[in-house]
């Protein structure tokens, strides 16, 4: 079931130079959303651009009503986005999609930029049920892969890439 809520936002934090995490309160998105879905956000009612968002839900707190989101700055929506502050309240369209399968056994999640993200529910939710997944993640630069200490403790291996060599193989990671 999909749900249109005014979600609170509680907070959000710099991630690296161009990528931003945002926790909302949206009680019954919270409720349902599963690892791989998604989200879509209106950033802004009275102005410009009037499409909302798609954003991989990146975690849930079911207790606390709290979804997490993770997104990288580009262009002008997500610019207004990063300036959203605590006590703000946006418009959100979710859970969105069907999720992933969650039925293997030595589970390989393989992403790279803010595609790691819902990955990051993923692996959380397996590791709540003692399955820890091995992830390939990539990023253009060194800067891009701060998402490894995010995996740290809730996955199996974790193998890096980078399109410039600055850390781990260097390529995608499907090069690994």
């Amino acid at each position: 079931m999909k749900y249109i809520e005014e979600a609170k936002v509680i907070g959000q934090w710099i991630l690296n130079t161009t990528t931003k995490e945002i926790d909302l309160i949206a009680p019954q998105i919270a409720a349902e959303a599963a690892p791989g879905q998604f989200v879509n956000v209106q950033v802004s009612r009275h102005t410009a651009p009037l499409l909302r968002r798609p954003l991989g839900v990146a975690g849930v707190d079911r207790e606390r009503g709290v979804i997490r989101l993770m997104y990288r700055i580009v262009g002008e929506a997500t610019k207004i986005l990063a300036d959203v502050c605590s006590g703000d309240a946006l418009s959100i369209v979710g859970p969105l999609g069907h999720g992933f399968d969650r039925n293997a056994k030595k589970p390989l999640l393989a992403g790279g930029g803010t595609g790691l993200a819902p990955l990051l529910y993923l692996a959380e939710s397996m590791a709540a049920d003692g399955i820890k997944a091995d992830v390939l993640m990539g990023g253009r630069t060194a800067d891009d892969v701060f998402w490894k200490d995010l995996y740290e403790g809730i996955a199996g291996r974790i193998g890096i890439t980078t399109d410039d060599g600055t850390l781990g193989t260097r390529g995608t990671v499907m090069a690994l």
